[in-house]
């Protein structure tokens, strides 16, 4: 049997100190981590005495010399002990040697040495004794486990189960045909619950034997796993704060925020989103898929029906009682709510993330039903989540404001404030499109004046001449289409246009309009009477302008006045 091709495959699948011997401990070879480790050049031990590089101090040497001998008389040999390196510095070691025997006598001896200097300050520090090995190692056949060399790889290869167990049976027949190593990881659920996670490699020896050597990665993979989960966390987060940039605060942005928080943050199941409106009332503006949205989003929640009684910071509850994110107190209210449950599901434990505004409030809730207790992890996302969707919704809602606070400056750059209606910028900018527009063969311009509104404003005051604008306002609006445009130039004068009108047409609809005037009875209970005079010009392009126009039509207005004063009071 090729012995140092066995060894060679122990020292590239360790990462610590291993020597190969002879019968009579004199070294035949030692890997890279020994030689470091001891502060040797390989030429420096080949052909020497095992026991002899640790002659400098005699009790470390008498220590080597009694595991020499114990081991000649043991299948395997396991120490924690101190070895000297080249230079005398004492090095807290943890030794692992056992016999390879042909026709029952010993041919060579594998020691592996695991420098355990930080285990020994700790050990030295809190009075510990760390008595485990990260790596637990056994020989193994096909038929069945042979020569233990760890008294604890047994009992974890017991726990295995049975398609890990025929994984390594396999790998045998592998190993077998290609002579190399083969290795695959696996976990076992202990007693508690808690998952080990095992690293397992499996070496050839010969045709009935295999190095099997079983390292414990528990921490390393846990630790992935969360590192995976925040990176997941994170990237999710970054593309959902884009996305919602991208677009203007709304339903849908509270839709997207909730889903990303139910498939980024780990034991979060189901989630809902609340609005306090202008009815004092919450009401859901957002749910995941597992909520039913035809009962929920007809529910509405008292301030003191809701989770956390209007809470001001996140809240995070754990083994819910009443399995609801609301503590209701209205039976039929309540009942209500656990339909819109799919599956009629408990909710467990819950994150609330509250959103203030200047002049609003808004409730995130984050629900799990598989879980009672959230994990550090978990509240350390939610606390993260809360924070940056905070920042984010408030930056929209200012953007939002400010929006709408641009938009409404420019409305009223164009509009009267009081009527709505367009304003003389709004009606020169507008004629002159017209007056350039070829299909236009006949434009006329309507200039009015309200008869009697300034008794109003005398008897009443100006609140109710407002109100009359507003109303007489309304009455125009309705009339505005492609071809025909009223606007408000100030006081109680309107302008309008009329394209491609008949003088009696024109002259019909205004009729009709100052009939709808003068039949407005009662403001707030007050007895108004008011009309309009009206006046009209034509546009000729050859000699037209609009200046010209509005003076035309404002002196045919006039015109009208003084008739209709005439008829009134003939002296």
């Amino acid at each position: 049997m090729d012995w140092e091709k066995v060894y060679r495959d122990l020292f590239s699948s360790l990462n610590d100190g291993v020597v190969l011997s002879d019968k009579n401990q004199i070294i035949i070879d030692a890997n890279i981590s020994f030689l470091k480790m001891f502060g040797y050049e390989k030429e420096e031990i080949l052909h020497k005495a095992l026991d002899g590089l640790f002659s400098s101090d005699k009790d470390i040497h008498n220590d080597a010399e009694k595991i020499t001998h114990d081991l000649s008389h043991e299948n395997k040999i396991q120490a924690k002990t101190v070895r000297t390196d080249k230079y005398g510095k004492r090095i807290p070691v943890q030794i692992i040697s056992f016999p390879v025997r042909e026709n029952d006598e010993v041919v060579y001896f594998f020691t592996i040495y695991k420098d355990i200097t930080e285990i020994s300050n700790i050990e030295k520090k809190y009075k510990r004794i760390v008595d485990s090995l990260p790596e637990e190692i056994y020989a193994f056949n096909s038929k069945n486990m042979e020569e233990i060399i760890s008294k604890n790889a047994k009992s974890i290869y017991f726990l295995l189960n049975d398609d890990d167990k025929n994984k390594i049976k396999d790998a045998t027949d592998i190993i077998s045909e290609r002579k190399k190593t083969v290795n695959f990881i696996t976990h076992i659920e202990e007693k508690t619950g808690e998952l080990k996670w095992y690293r397992i490699n499996i070496i050839y020896i010969n045709e009935d034997e295999k190095l099997v050597i079983l390292k414990d990665i528990t921490i390393q993979k846990n630790s992935d796993e969360e590192k995976n989960r925040w990176n997941v966390f994170y990237n999710n987060l970054s593309l959902t704060i884009k996305d919602v940039l991208s677009s203007d605060l709304n339903e849908n942005s509270y839709q997207k925020i909730l889903d990303y928080a139910v498939a980024s943050i780990p034991e979060i199941d189901g989630g809902s989103v609340l609005e306090k409106r202008e009815d004092g009332l919450y009401h859901f503006v957002a749910l995941t898929k597992n909520y039913d949205r035809k009962i929920l989003m007809n529910i509405t929640l008292n301030p003191d029906e809701l989770h956390g009684k209007e809470s001001d910071t996140i809240q995070i509850t754990e083994n819910m009682v009443s399995g609801n994110t609301c503590q209701i107190t209205k039976d039929e209210k309540f009942d209500r709510l656990n339909e819109g449950h799919e599956e009629k599901k408990a909710i467990r434990a819950v994150i609330s993330i509250p959103i203030l505004f200047k002049y609003a409030r808004m409730y995130i809730f984050l629900d799990s039903f598989s879980v009672s207790e959230f994990r550090p992890e978990v509240v350390k996302m939610g606390k993260i989540f809360a924070q940056q969707i905070e920042v984010l919704v408030k930056r929209l809602s200012l953007e939002s404001e400010i929006k709408n606070q641009l938009q409404q400056l420019e409305f009223y750059s164009f509009n009267d404030p009081l009527t709505n209606l367009p304003n003389r910028r709004a009606f020169y900018k507008k004629i002159n499109e017209v007056m350039k527009e070829k299909d236009v063969d006949r434009l006329n311009v309507v200039y009015f004046d309200l008869d009697g509104f300034k008794k109003i404003n005398d008897i009443f005051g100006h609140e109710y001449g407002d109100i009359v604008l507003r109303k007489i306002g309304d009455l125009m609006i309705e009339k505005i289409d492609e071809r025909i445009f009223f606007a408000r130039i100030g006081g109680d004068e309107f302008i309008a246009y009329f394209i491609n009108y008949s003088i009696k047409e024109i002259n019909e609809i205004a009729m009709e309009l100052i009939g709808k005037i003068e039949n407005m009875k009662t403001i707030k209970e007050k007895c108004v009477r008011v009309s309009a005079s009206y006046g009209i010009s034509t546009y000729k392009k050859e000699n037209s302008n609009i200046n010209d126009l509005i003076a035309k039509a404002d002196q045919n207005m006039y015109e009208q006045k003084r008739v209709k004063k005439m008829k009134t009071n003939p002296e």
